[in-house]
């Protein structure tokens, strides 16, 4: 986990990251109680700046929060983009790129994350 420029990581009960997961807030990343994520899944609140005519420097971002919501499940090498809502109850599979967000009770996979199918709540 990582917090530069005044980032804040918030993590709720109950949560497991496996080994060689990556968190890295300039913002924001909340994280909802009773979340899991596999090895090597990578969050971050920023990317680089790219914008056209501007000469391209290691320390330009486009910076916007992360949210994910309780009771997600991302699968190993998941990757997480800034700006990106997760709600309540999805599960994201393996090698996922999450750009997008995502309404909650599905199952998503793809690069970009599409919902595969929904998942059935009590």
């Amino acid at each position: 986990m990582d917090v530069t420029d005044g980032g804040i990581i918030e993590i709720q009960k109950d949560c497991y990251f496996n080994t060689y997961c990556r968190v890295v807030a300039k913002q924001r990343i909340n994280i909802g109680e009773n979340s899991i994520f596999g090895s090597n899944v990578s969050l971050y609140d920023h990317d680089h700046d790219i914008t056209d005519g501007v000469k391209h420097s290691i320390n330009r971002y486009k910076i916007a929060s992360v949210s994910i919501g309780s009771f997600v499940w991302c699968g190993t090498n998941v990757v997480i983009t800034s700006g990106v809502k997760i709600e309540e109850n999805c599960v994201i599979g393996a090698n996922t790129v999450v750009t997008g967000s995502l309404t909650g009770n599905g199952v998503y996979t793809g690069c970009p994350a599409k919902l595969k199918r929904n998942l059935i709540t009590d």
